[in-house]
């Protein structure tokens, strides 16, 4: 089925990086959106929002290839879009919001944007409560944003220290250390 062949795809342009089979799995799982959106029957809410989720994740490896902050857009609207559409207790969910938030974390290292930021960690804590905690690299992502937060702030205010500045730093110290 097309979704397998792009699976194989990208996997395989994870071991060689020729970006040809990387662009083969785009177009593969863009011709699956646009079916979607267009209405065609699918099988299951889960084939739907999977399917987004895929298309994110492809368009995330792409931007790491171009470093075109438009496949980081893309990226993060289909991750919204599975999230919409997810079944609440989906075991992939935390995976989903991890890397819906590791994309809002780069929106922000490459436009500056607090807003970014500000997202990219309210969605970590939102993986760790879904996971219990137990997912150590989302505990370290979510350490490094809100370390990240920290010197933000810490050079916004011109070295003064603001309320939330305390707080987020023993927040980033609990991530890193579990």
């Amino acid at each position: 089925n097309a979704r397998q062949l792009a699976g194989i795809l990208a996997e395989k342009f994870e071991t060689t990086r020729d970006v040809d089979d990387l662009y083969e799995a785009i177009k593969i799982v863009k011709n699956l959106v646009d079916e979607l959106q267009q209405g065609v029957t699918v099988k299951s809410t889960l084939h739907t929002w999977t399917v987004f989720r895929e298309y994110g994740d492809l368009l995330l490896r792409k931007f790491g290839e171009t470093g075109q902050i438009n496949d980081l857009n893309e990226s993060r609207k289909y991750y919204e879009l599975a999230l919409r559409t997810a079944p609440y207790h989906s075991y992939q969910r935390a995976g989903t919001i991890h890397n819906y938030a590791g994309t809002l974390l780069k929106l922000y290292e490459n436009t500056k944007e607090v807003e970014h930021l500000d997202k990219s960690i309210d969605a970590f804590r939102e993986a760790i409560r879904l996971n219990g905690g137990n997912d150590a690299l989302i505990l370290y992502n979510c350490g490094m944003s809100l370390m990240t937060r920290v010197e933000h702030r810490h050079k916004r205010n011109s070295g003064e220290r603001d309320e939330n500045f305390s707080q987020d730093l023993e927040d980033a110290l609990k991530y890193l250390r579990d």
